[in-house]
């Protein structure tokens, strides 16, 4: 029998808040677009809104083995393209889109019922 060790609460990388002054996680405040997974943080520049979301970045995301990549659109929900929400039908996995602040909660509650999942934040500005 193998033994998997999972992580601890402690070190799960949950969000703490999400404002005009960015996403908070842990003591940092992340001003742009991240990739987030239970644990680990990777900032985005270089997106700025839904359609900045190629394929290649879905395809980062599932490395970590999710069962669903939700994606928080910033202030409001957007609507993926056909051409993305047809792509990301073919991904396999879950890929939900919803407000920053939807998703960042959906996140939390996912990781604390220790689901895999991965999350895609546009900033919110307001």
């Amino acid at each position: 029998m193998d033994l998997v060790r999972h992580p601890t609460s402690a070190e799960l990388l949950s969000i703490h808040s999400i404002s005009a002054e960015g996403i908070r996680i842990g003591d940092k405040c992340y001003q742009q677009t991240l990739l987030l997974t239970g644990s680990e943080v990777t900032p985005l520049p270089q997106i700025k809104c839904l359609a900045d979301i190629t394929n290649a970045l879905i395809e980062t995301a599932l490395l970590s083995n999710p069962d669903v990549v939700l994606i928080g659109t910033g202030d409001s929900l957007q609507r993926p393209s056909r051409k993305q929400y047809l792509d990301w039908l073919n991904a396999d996995v879950g890929v939900e889109t919803m407000d920053t602040h939807a998703a960042s909660r959906t996140y939390n509650v996912l990781l604390g019922e220790a689901r895999l999942v991965a999350a895609i934040l546009i900033p919110v500005f307001q």
